[in-house]
């Protein structure tokens, strides 16, 4: 209307009509009509997730929550479709999918997602120790995932406790060279990546006072 609110004007009865006459007056137009509320699709990074078809994103400005969007229309995201992980002072640095379900890694802790959409999600805590410091170290390994962590190299894999349970098991992956590890320049750890190569797992990081990567170890 005059004012700028969206007004219900007409309903369209059949799936065919392509164009409607507008001549109703302001002030014989229906009820205000609300607007869903969207967020805008700013995040720093993210995944798809095959399985139900949505989007995980997570924004810069908000580190420690997860939004979840329709994969179908990626312009649109619910404003209330996301999961709040508690406020640690820690901040999201990588989010994965893993045998079906979300893993969320902090730098010192990491979470796991059940649940397809809000209302079904269940969040539960993986590592209370060790999560992973910079993004790009964080790899699939045959059946494992690897990432940097403050102590080094860590592994997360799902271990078969019977034919249908199991267990998610994190643990140091370099305990036996972990002076190479303890010589990282922490304040730009975040330059830090890796690859798999070979069934090799190839990590390159900024050494001692550098600011880019400038050692390369293999495991």
């Amino acid at each position: 209307d005059s004012l700028g609110d969206l007004r219900y004007l007409a309903t369209i009865e059949d799936n065919s009509t392509t164009t409607y006459t507008d001549n109703t007056e302001d002030a014989n137009l229906g009820s205000i009509g609300e607007e869903d509320a969207d967020v805008t699709l700013d995040f720093a990074f993210g995944f798809f997730k095959k399985k139900s078809s949505t989007l995980w994103g997570v924004k810069t400005a908000e580190p420690n929550t997860v939004y979840l969007c329709d994969a179908l229309y990626p312009e649109k995201c619910s404003a209330d479709s996301y999961i709040t992980l508690p406020d640690t002072n820690d901040a999201i640095q990588a989010i994965i999918e893993y045998f079906d379900d979300t893993y969320v890694f902090m730098k010192r802790k990491i979470y796991k997602i059940t649940g397809e959409t809000v209302t079904t999600a269940a969040v539960s805590v993986v590592s209370q120790t060790a999560g992973c410091v910079a993004r790009n170290t964080l790899k699939h390994a045959r059946q494992d995932m690897i990432f940097l962590s403050y102590n080094g190299l860590y592994t997360l894999n799902r271990v078969l406790m019977s034919s249908n349970e199991n267990t998610i098991d994190v643990s140091p992956l370099s305990e036996k060279v972990g002076k190479t590890f303890s010589e990282i320049n922490w304040s730009n750890v975040d330059r830090s990546c890796s690859e798999v190569f070979n069934e090799q797992y190839f990590i390159s990081f900024p050494k001692d006072t550098a600011t880019q990567n400038n050692f390369t170890f293999l495991y």
